[in-house]
């Protein structure tokens, strides 16, 4: 099964707790419920090694990171220095031998996109959290034209948990 019928498999299956939750508006309850979140998706993709935010902010050059987004949702922001995933996977031979590190909003879609590149020989991790994460760890957002943004797409209402310094779009 490729990763498009996983994820409109496993799409369904996440929506059924993500759609039940309220957005908390206290800040430590926010990033607690990007945990609690990824917690729940990562029951889908086991075996996949797991990158904190926390160590990746600030030292970025030592991995790949792989927007595993949309084209919309990656229009409205990105983690500077970021490549899509079409580029990894129009060439997958040129990233053999470096670690890449796959994200999306909060890690599910980009959990999935690293098991299955994972088991296709490349070192892919999942950027636990996603975004979400990233934001609560201080990380930067480019827009598409990669100057310093703070508007993040967050993919639908549900994923509102940014950090408070974010304006959130979906």
């Amino acid at each position: 099964m490729g990763f498009g019928n996983q994820l409109s498999i496993m799409g369904q299956a996440v929506a059924g707790f993500l759609g039940l939750a309220q957005v908390p508006t206290d800040p430590a309850l926010r990033e607690q419920r990007v945990t609690e979140l990824y917690e729940q998706a990562r029951i889908e993709f086991p075996g996949v090694a797991e990158v904190r935010a926390t160590t990746l902010v600030g030292a970025p050059d030592e991995v790949v990171l792989v927007d595993v987004r949309t084209p919309r949702e990656r229009a409205v922001s990105m983690v500077p220095g970021a490549i899509t995933s079409e580029v990894v996977e129009a060439d997958p031979s040129a990233f053999v031998g470096k670690h890449l590190v796959a994200y999306c909003t909060i890690g599910y879609r980009s959990g999935l996109w690293a098991q299955e590149w994972s088991g296709r020989g490349l070192q892919v991790g999942n950027l636990a959290g996603g975004v979400l994460a990233w934001s609560w760890a201080g990380g930067a957002f480019v827009d598409a034209g990669a100057g310093p943004t703070h508007e993040v797409h967050v993919y639908g209402a549900n994923w509102d948990l940014l950090a408070p310094d974010y304006t959130s779009t979906w």
